[in-house]
């Protein structure tokens, strides 16, 4: 929907075949009870341009499978494709992509293809050269068949794999190149080698490039030559420098338009605008009339048709949509650009490792043929599969529509060279779609989430307990180790929190100095290397957080007992002392391994009251009782200067350019059914950050020690600099609408995102936050011994040399291996094979892989409950702030929801709307009036305040949150 169109002149019958191919999802054939027969095909001839290398044109066609889209024939450059979402959620506009092989636009389609169409084939379109759409060869107007735009049979050609001998060659010449495939999930076809070529990603353009390869996979990439590289044309723009040829012609076109309209009520419509009226050109049959126009400059035309003027009719099926359909001239040859501006093309020639998660949840159907079932991904980036009829579950086959709202898991089994379907089995049926159990259980099984209990094995590496007594430190253990028994030390975490892995200690020092302690559960006495304990948790890599329940990386009485710091009892820790002056200057810093006895387990708004009331009374059953005979004023004077040195941390922090994005996160209480019975927005308070300041500096400091000691098998966490012409693109978006924004450092991002909450309101700020939260990159585990260069050690958003993660060992297995090598580097003994380089490097990578799926997997789950909470208590009106404007939809925040939405316009009840290019504005013309009979316009734009309603939309086994929106007052 946000592609522009593209500028075509149609006689009548080629804009009634565009028109077909564009109806409304509602319209689609069902895929439950398919037309067996063969469309006509009416693809149209392409003419080759000067410099392009044409194509075989797919003309407009209708598509049997997930969705209603066609291509028109395309051009190199912008995607050029009328699309139509429908229930099954994905888009396709077949030969709409850019070719990797051919620089030229195919011209203007000025004939019609003939059907040839064989079984569900599509009918070719004749052009003159062998351009391929991204989705599968091209087609007519034909039946295709499923989302990836294959024809008959699902056949297709991928190439077969070289062979690991080859492969291993080819990557020690650097003639191949290593790297884990990105697939994007709005558009399937695009993937990418990510890092392969000294650090860039590399294309994979089109499901033959990806050759098979699924998300996650470690492949060996094939570079393309440089001639075939893809032009970054904004990155030139950008720096001046021109890619293409100058612009031959300009157009706007005016769809769905009412039936009647001639070239005179056109001219009427843009009386404002200055244009030749012989231009003009009409095409199509009601209800989707097309008008074009050739104009001086079309930014300027369609920003100027802002609906207030003249009507076309009123007898229109739907809004009047204005677009700039402005033909771009060809890419310059490669050779003629710079390498900074042309993005390498790759394609997979060998898997090196798949990733481990082969099984899916999706929907099944019976296949056209009937010698198969078909099954169809939730995740639009993996392949149908072709299951077994034996497969079948009970009664499928005699009543297959009663299975539509059903969810099941299948496995890849094999995946052939010469189809776009993959072969599977079903491995179980989840149940109906919707439930929170089975939503639940798709969830973990989509992220490869490891539920299974923990097995006897496992569970023998731990010490022996009888049945009613509790596990002692051996006194020689603490005969090791700083005994800090005596110490006032307590925790701070969620109320409900039940694994205590950190503990905060405060004493005030004879010479003025403060002593600050951070106390760290000891996993690693108990997790050692080589054991089945260790195996099992360097898989799990992470504990997972559900809304409703978690999954523990360690067993829970690891988790809950032996390593939580609990109150009142013995616990092994690994601590980082700091002496500090009232400065708060680090004078004095100690590392060590230690025991400790906690006085009491605090929530955190237990630490909240007393900062915001240092008077408040410490009582039962308000307050805990302290204990190991420390008292409550005690803890009272530790929780209030620990919060005033962490105000001048964070303070100092930000000083030295540290940034940080909020996001808005939902908080559920559920009844005791489990379901959500109330939403509230998470808030985080001093409490929160006081913790998380010395929780930084712990991490910091450690990533330091390591460093200095193991400069080549250390584990530290790198966060890459964000995207930097998608920073630059959004920092001349805020010039447009007068907010001055510097980004070229953290810091100064993070500046001006406070002078704009100083200056213009919160509300900004938050928009703002979460559109430079978009082009950051995802922070990473890494060996300091992978050939990487020493600045991209750096943590961008922290603005830090070097990072790590040691506060957190019982969630997470990277902290496991930080304490391990800083017991290391303590004794200053030598490292075992267990954390020699590569042994780290594919830790860190195993853990970057489990802590994405538990990130996406929380992600879902609040998703769910969000859905569910809905559903039982839909929300009428409710506040929203815009965030982003395209041309025939919007993207808006709901604050007090914590939710972010896109409103489409084309399915608002609206006369019209146009988009305004140069302000990137919407006007919508609503099919309401004011008692005068004056029309009702909105205006739509970066920070508008809108109202809209908050609904569940069912899709197949799918459901999202729908943001209807509602009109402005008539008075508006």
């Amino acid at each position: 929907e946000n592609v522009p169109a593209a500028a075509v002149m149609m006689d009548e019958a080629q804009a009634q075949a565009l028109v077909d191919s564009a109806q409304p999802a509602a319209e689609a054939p069902q895929v439950s009870n398919p037309d067996p027969k063969p469309k006509r095909g009416r693809g149209r001839r392409g003419k080759r341009n000067n410099r392009g290398k044409g194509g075989k044109q797919p003309g407009a066609g209708v598509n049997d499978g997930d969705e209603d889209s066609a291509g028109e024939g395309d051009k190199d450059g912008a995607c050029a494709a009328v699309t139509a979402t429908s229930p099954g959620g994905h888009t396709d506009a077949v030969g709409s992509p850019r070719s990797p092989r051919s620089r030229g636009r195919s011209g203007r389609g000025r004939g019609r293809g003939r059907g040839r169409g064989r079984g569900n084939g599509g009918g070719k379109g004749r052009g003159g050269g062998n351009r391929r759409g991204r989705g599968g060869d091209s087609h007519g107007g034909g039946h295709r068949h499923g989302r990836h735009g294959h024809h008959s049979n699902n056949f297709v050609n991928f190439e077969a794999y070289m062979d690991f001998e080859a492969v291993s060659d080819g990557l020690k010449r650097k003639e191949l190149h290593k790297g884990f495939v990105r697939i994007n999930a709005r558009r399937y076809q695009d993937a990418y080698a990510v890092g392969a070529l000294d650090g860039r990603d590399v294309l994979l353009s089109g499901m033959q490039s990806r050759n098979r390869a699924l998300e996650g996979d470690r492949v060996a990439v094939e570079v393309q030559p440089r001639s075939t590289w893809q032009p970054l044309e904004n990155d030139a723009l950008r720096a001046g420098v021109s890619v293409r040829q100058p612009t031959a012609r300009h157009a706007v076109r005016l769809g769905n338009l009412p039936a009647g309209t001639v070239a005179g009520n056109i001219a009427d419509f843009l009386d404002s605008v200055e244009f030749d009226r012989e231009s003009i050109r009409i095409s199509g049959a009601p209800p989707r009339v097309v008008a074009e126009v050739e104009v001086a400059d079309a930014p300027a035309v369609a920003a100027a048709l802002a609906l207030s003027g003249s009507r076309l009719g009123t007898a229109v099926s739907g809004p009047i949509s204005v677009t700039d359909a402005t033909e771009q001239q060809p890419f310059l040859p490669c050779d003629e650009i710079p390498d900074a501006y042309l993005r390498p093309l790759g394609k997979v020639v060998y898997i090196l490792e798949a990733e481990r998660n082969r099984v899916f949840v999706g929907s099944l159907r019976k296949d056209r043929q009937g010698d198969s079932l078909l099954f169809s991904p939730k995740d639009p980036r993996v392949p149908r599969l072709h299951i077994p009829v034996e497969d079948a579950p009970d009664g499928f086959m005699q009543q297959p529509d009663e299975f539509a709202d059903q969810m099941f898991l299948a496995r890849i089994t094999e995946w052939p060279a010469d189809t776009l379907f993959a072969r599977g089995t079903l491995t179980k049926h989840l149940g109906a779609s919707g439930s929170i159990e089975v939503e639940t259980e798709a969830i973990l099984c989509e992220n490869g989430v490891d539920t299974s209990d923990f097995d006897e094995e496992v569970l023998a590496c731990l010490p022996p307990i009888a049945p009613g007594e509790k596990w002692s430190i051996p006194e020689a253990e603490i005969a090791k180790r700083r005994d800090l028994r005596s110490e006032r030390i307590f925790t701070i975490d969620p109320a409900t929190s039940r694994d205590l892995d950190d503990a905060m200690s405060c004493r005030q020092l004879d010479d003025g100095c403060v002593e600050i302690g951070v106390h760290i559960a000891d996993v690693s006495y108990f997790v050692t290397p080589g054991k089945p304990l260790d195996d099992m948790a360097s898989r799990r890599c992470t504990t997972t957080y559900l809304t409703q329940r978690c999954y523990p990386m360690l067993p829970r009485l690891l988790c809950e007992q032996l390593c939580s710091l609990n109150p009142g009892e013995d616990r092994l820790a690994f601590s980082v002392v700091w002496k500090m002056n009232a400065e708060c200057e680090i004078v004095d810093e100690w590392f060590g391994r230690t025991v400790i006895h906690s006085c009491g387990k605090l929530a955190y708004d237990h630490a909240q009251a007393v900062i915001e009331n240092p008077e408040v009374a410490w009582a039962a059953p308000d307050f805990p009782e302290p204990a190991n005979g420390q008292s409550a004023e005690g803890i009272k004077t530790d929780i209030l200067t620990l919060h005033r040195f962490a105000q001048t941390l964070r303070k100092r922090r930000y000083a030295n350019g540290a940034l940080r994005l909020n996001k808005p996160k939902l908080a559920f209480r559920l009844d005791e059914d489990g379901k959500p019975y109330e939403c509230v927005k998470y808030i985080q308070k001093d409490s929160n950050r006081l913790i998380e300041e010395f929780m930084l500096l712990a991490n910091m400091a450690v990533a330091r020690r390591l460093f200095n000691s193991f400069p080549d098998n250390t584990l530290l966490r790198r966060h890459p600099a964000p995207l930097e012409h998608k920073v630059e693109e959004l920092v001349e978006m805020c010039k447009t609408l007068g907010i001055e924004m510097q980004a070229g450092s953290s810091g100064e991002l993070q500046r001006s995102l406070q002078a704009v909450a100083e200056q213009q309101g919160t509300t900004e700020s938050q928009i703002l936050q979460l559109l430079f939260a978009q082009p950051m990159q995802v922070a990473r585990y890494f060996c300091t011994g992978e050939d990487l260069p020493f600045d991209s050690f750096r943590h961008y958003a922290l603005n830090v040399p070097l990072y790590t993660h040691f506060t957190s060992p019982i969630r997470r297995y990277a902290d496991v291996i930080v304490h391990r090598l800083l017991e290391h580097a303590l004794q200053g003994e030598p490292l075992g094979d267990d954390l020699e380089t590569e042994r780290v490097t594919d830790i860190s990578q195993a853990c970057n892989k489990r802590k994405e799926a538990a990130k996406k997997a929380q992600e879902a789950s609040g998703e769910l409950f969000a859905c569910v909470y809905l559903e039982q208590h839909p929300i009428e009106r409710i506040e929203a702030i815009v965030f982003r404007v395209q041309d025939r939809s919007f993207d808006v925040l709901v604050p007090s929801f914590g939710v972010e939405v896109r409103v489409n316009v084309e399915q608002l009840p609206l006369r019209a709307f146009a988009h305004n290019c140069s302000s990137t504005s919407l006007v919508l013309d609503w099919k309401v009036e004011t008692e005068l009979g004056r029309p009702v316009l909105q205006t739509i734009s970066m920070f508008s305040h809108v109202f809209v309603a908050l609904r569940v939309q069912h899709t197949g086994i799918k459901s999202s949150i729908k943001a209807v929106l509602l009109p402005p007052p008539c008075d508006a």
